[in-house]
């Protein structure tokens, strides 16, 4: 159908063939290797993760007005988490960011909640906690697992 040339961690353009294109139509398209997880430490997601997590907690605790607790949890659920997957899977582009980011933590968030809410245990700020914890190992790990 399709070859591709060069290596996924080596060139970072390489030639696409469009099988059943007239080869006058074909273009050279870059070939990037946007989502090649790092394996490097990432210490500056840990200083975003831990104040952001904290802030929020108070927040919720401190029972601040709604306004502002909303957008500190909403930050603390959806943001953070999806900072730390987008950094942590080299997304290079903005798109790239938000897109897989904001899908990641959405689907994160889904599934503690549904698990806590199973378990019976659910609440705001167990709730919080749980993503807290999840996106300080994220953003700590040395290496993400095979």
């Amino acid at each position: 159908m399709g070859e591709r040339r060069g290596s996924v961690r080596g060139e970072r353009l390489g030639t696409v063939k469009m099988g059943g294109v007239p080869p006058a139509a074909q273009v050279d398209l870059p070939v990037s290797d946007a989502f090649t997880p790092t394996t490097r430490p990432m210490p500056h997601l840990l200083a975003v993760v831990v104040p952001s997590f904290a802030l929020a907690g108070l927040a919720v605790v401190g029972d601040w007005p709604v306004a502002v607790r909303g957008v500190l949890v909403l930050w603390a659920v959806i943001g953070v988490p999806g900072l730390v997957v987008a950094t942590r899977l080299g997304a290079r582009t903005t798109v790239e960011r938000v897109v897989v980011g904001g899908a990641a933590a959405a689907a994160a968030t889904i599934v503690v909640s549904q698990v806590l809410l199973y378990s019976g245990q659910w609440s705001p700020e167990l709730l919080l906690a749980a993503m807290g914890v999840l996106c300080v190992v994220g953003a700590g790990r040395r290496r993400l697992p095979r």
